[in-house]
């Protein structure tokens, strides 16, 4: 009966030939193939796992590889595609406002402060020099600690160029909607409310005014800053950490941020940790601001302390006790109620809300408010710009505060509608009233004097008009005219008027043919021209820029004006 049954094995198994081992095809036809069948007694093989399996000899079918079927496509996909909505508010964002600012770079409409004093600094770090900004007559990091700005030296030994900082600038300020919309996914848990809070940062007046005002730090301070606040609120010490150690870097007055941010850990989160983040707030404020700016500035006094209301802090103090009329007088003034205004109305009012996390923003918010410099309060300038990213943040913090979810659709609505309407007054976004358009700089007049520059020896010692210096930067020395001839805006003011030094040493000049004519030139520095002109002879122009060559020998330094 065995023999029976094993024959009847055998039998079923002729002319049969494994499926994947491609032999039956290598066999002359007719062959006869018989599979001898194991004993009862041996079990069963376990199946080969698929990533075990040998390759075949014959081709695949493409749906055996489980990756290409349509169903693991879109399930790898689709929290891809989620994000496509941000991803294109954000590339949109940089592309409108990296072109604008490298247009009007390059059309020569772009200032020198800040944008030459930086990258003359950053571009002398990446070829290891000392970074004494000639621009300014002070080291890259006397007025402000930009010790963050170091992290772009890498940058210029790829894309040695003035516009690559304005592109990461660009970037920097898109990439603040990332932290807005990681906490809105987190306290809203909707992917749809938190675009449209990331939509309301990047409609933000401020931030989008930022990319217009040449290159600052705090374009980095308010993605920085929304980090640190996500990381806070839900909770993620390593990066709050990390986030705070790169803020701390960035300026002298960051403390004014990061010691309200921990005290709110120290009181809702983690005792330990939010002390360490005052101490250290507070540690690396004192050292740079009594030490290492001194230090650095080596006597020339510092510009931002007659910032203070009334020119000092003891002053403010006394106005306030003696005068109160005339203080409450000061704080109605200068369009300081409209400028908080302003910066409320792009959130909707909701960080009222989130009164802890709105505490982080208030140090700065009233210093900026009340200060007697004008540029402070004013929303196009980017002093706005740290302040708006967590007011941003709040204002997500004061939308999940809302108990039912229907309310918080109203809410972030609203806010994202305020943000729109804001945009609409004061930013600048093409559909608002008052868009930048930037200049051509393909016109016959910018390319004629980008001609001009091309003649200009890359190491030459170069006085500009301002608006020129930004382009032309990338040398050891470049000043911006009158200086060294007369000194303006250069180093201790106590020596304005005066020639230096080093004037001689100057090797061409690149100045608007009317001097006089010019917003940031005027007179006084055609005075100047007309005195040293006969050192100099023209070597090219345009219609409406000349360059001038020294003659040599110069003469002796040391006149005053």
């Amino acid at each position: 009966m065995a023999e029976a049954e094993a024959e009847a094995r055998a039998g079923s198994a002729r002319h049969q030939c494994p499926p994947d081992t491609g032999l039956a095809g290598a066999l002359p036809v007719g062959t006869e193939v018989t599979t001898v069948a194991a004993p009862d007694d041996v079990p069963p093989a376990k199946p080969i796992p698929r990533t075990a399996r040998a390759w075949p000899l014959r081709a695949p079918a493409i749906t055996e590889f489980r990756w290409l079927r349509a169903p693991a496509v879109t399930r790898h996909l689709v929290p891809y595609a989620r994000l496509a909505p941000l991803a294109f508010l954000m590339v949109a964002f940089t592309v409108r406002f990296a072109t604008a600012s490298v247009d009007t770079l390059r059309s020569f409409q772009q200032d020198a402060y800040d944008l030459a004093l930086y990258d003359q600094g950053i571009w002398l770090l990446s070829r290891f020099h000392a970074p004494f900004m000639t621009v300014m007559g002070t080291d890259m990091f006397a007025a402000h600690t930009v010790f963050i700005f170091v992290l772009l030296v890498p940058l210029y030994w790829i894309y040695p160029h003035t516009a690559a900082l304005l592109v990461v600038q660009a970037m920097a300020l898109a990439s603040g909607a990332v932290p807005v919309y990681l906490l809105g996914r987190r306290l809203l848990s909707s992917r749809t409310l938190s675009t449209l809070l990331a939509a309301a940062y990047l409609l933000n007046p401020a931030i989008q005014q930022a990319n217009l005002d040449q290159f600052h730090v705090e374009a980095f301070e308010a993605p920085i800053l929304a980090f640190c606040v996500y990381a806070a609120v839900v909770w993620r010490p390593r990066l709050l950490f990390a986030m705070v150690a790169l803020l701390l870097l960035c300026k002298q007055d960051d403390a004014l941020f990061a010691v309200p941010l921990g005290l709110w850990v120290t009181f809702r989160r983690d005792r330990t940790a939010g002390l360490a983040i005052v101490g250290s707030a507070v540690t690396v404020a004192l050292i740079e601001n009594l030490v290492i700016i001194p230090v650095l500035l080596n006597g020339v006094p510092l510009t931002y302390t007659r910032w203070w209301p009334f020119g000092s802090l003891s002053a403010t103090v006394r106005v306030l006790i003696r005068k109160p009329g005339e203080f409450l007088d000061f704080l109605v003034s200068s369009g300081r109620p409209f400028y908080l205004w302003q910066m409320a109305f792009g959130t909707g009012l909701a960080f009222l809300a989130a009164p802890g996390v709105l505490a982080v923003a208030l140090p700065e918010l009233l210093a900026d408010a009340f200060s007697s410099n004008p540029y402070l309060h004013q929303i196009f300038r980017h002093y706005s710009v740290p302040t708006s990213a967590v007011l941003l943040c709040a204002t997500v913090v004061g939308i999940a505060r809302a108990r039912r979810r229907r309310e918080r659709v109203i809410a972030t609505v609203t806010v994202t509608l305020c943000a729109l309407w804001a945009c609409v007054l004061w930013g600048d976004a093409p559909f608002s009233n008052n868009p930048y358009v930037p200049p051509n700089p393909s016109a016959p007049s910018v390319v004629a004097t980008d001609h001009l520059l091309s003649k200009l020896p890359p190491r030459a010692v170069v006085s500009a008009a301002q608006n020129f210096v930004p382009n032309i930067d990338h040398r050891r020395q470049v000043y911006l005219f009158p200086t060294p001839f007369s000194q303006s805006y250069y180093g201790n003011p106590k020596f304005n008027g005066t020639e230096l030094p080093f004037a001689s040493k100057v090797e061409y000049l690149l100045l608007p043919r009317c001097i006089s004519c010019d917003g940031n030139l005027g007179e006084s520095a055609q005075v100047v021209f007309d005195r040293i002109a006969p050192e100099f002879r023209v070597v090219g122009s345009t219609g409406n820029v000349v360059l001038y060559e020294r003659k040599y020998p110069a003469p002796t330094a040391g006149r005053s004006r």
